[in-house]
């Protein structure tokens, strides 16, 4: 009996180790942070499964328009905001924002003036 409860252990500390393991290589191949910027003060960024676009301070001179957030998911179809109208130089942070299940991996602003 002994010898059961040993192997047991053994097993089951084995199946710990490897659920540590795929934990580890599926939290890695999730941490991508980045960002875009658009060239007239605007930008997006992306943390992990997140991501965000947004304008910066009045000074930095945006022209406003209608703006979406293009954010790349991976392992499922990336999202298309809707656009929203921001008006010149305005500061809006964030105009549209999205949670990837798996990880967000890129994106840009799309504007329509």
């Amino acid at each position: 009996m002994g010898v059961k409860i040993k192997r047991v252990i053994a097993i089951g500390a084995m199946a710990l180790a490897a659920s540590g393991v795929a934990s580890t290589v599926a939290a890695s191949t999730a941490s991508a942070d980045g960002v875009t910027y658009d060239g007239v003060g605007c930008y997006v960024q992306w943390f992990n499964t997140y991501g965000k676009n947004a304008c910066g301070a009045a000074s930095e001179g945006h022209p406003g328009g209608n703006i979406a957030l293009y954010l790349q998911c991976d392992t499922q179809t990336d999202y298309q905001g809707p656009y929203t109208y921001i008006g010149a130089n305005a500061k809006v942070d964030p105009i549209d924002d999205f949670e990837c299940t798996f990880a967000a991996t890129g994106g840009h602003s799309m504007w329509n003036r």
